[in-house]
Parts: C-alpha cells; structure tokens; sequence
C-alpha cells in the first residue's frame, strides 16, 4: 500500500532512469527489466563502458531505494517483516530470525537474496 509519502516522493530509479530521457522508462515495470530494455535500447552490449557505469549507478540507487524502504538496520523485525509482506510470505513471521530464514516459492531464505 503506497502512503502519500511514497505517491509523492520520486524514488532513488525513477531518478536513475530520469538521467536517460531519450528512454521510454516504464515506472510500472520491474526494475531490471527496465534496465536490460534500456541497454537494448541504447544497443549497449555487455561490454560496453556506459553499460557498465549504468549498472554501477542502477545498483546504487537499487541499494538506496531498499534502504529507503526497509531501512538499514538488520536486526529490526519491522523492515523485515514489512519485506515479508511485500514478497507475500503468509504468516508474516513474528523474529528477525525467523523472517531471514523464510523461503517463498519462487526464492530462496530472504536474508540469500539480500547479500
């Protein structure tokens, strides 16, 4: 659920994806899908030197938007319960240790995914 916070404030890829405006960037679309479509786009292959300094960026901001989000502090339950929520783990789990162990369907334990 977006509060008008999040409506209001452009995010960290919105602003990764802002320096590009010959790009058609989908803000509704997955992020690294957007990515790799903008590599396309730009015929950047995988070697090439602005690709490479691209992706540099586009982590960075992945990395500040995450923390944005879920903050930066590892041993809180609230951001990892609320990133629980986000990948729709049911029951949310009620530890922090708990939370980094569960497994989703299509992923493995959550804390794997974060490193």
């Amino acid at each position: 659920v977006k509060t008008p916070h999040d409506r209001c404030h452009r995010t960290r890829i919105e602003e990764f994806f802002g320096q590009y405006p010959e790009f058609d960037h989908n803000p509704n679309g997955a992020p690294w899908f957007e990515f790799r479509r903008m590599c396309r786009f730009f015929r950047w292959g995988n070697d090439n030197e602005e690709r490479q300094e691209a992706r540099q960026a586009f982590r960075d901001a992945l990395t500040l938007e995450f923390n944005r989000r879920y903050g930066t502090d590892a041993d809180k339950l609230e951001p990892w319960q609320k990133l629980c929520e986000k990948v729709e783990i049911d029951p949310i789990p009620n530890t922090v240790k708990e939370c980094r162990t569960v497994r989703g369907p299509f992923f493995p334990p959550l804390d794997s995914c974060l490193m």
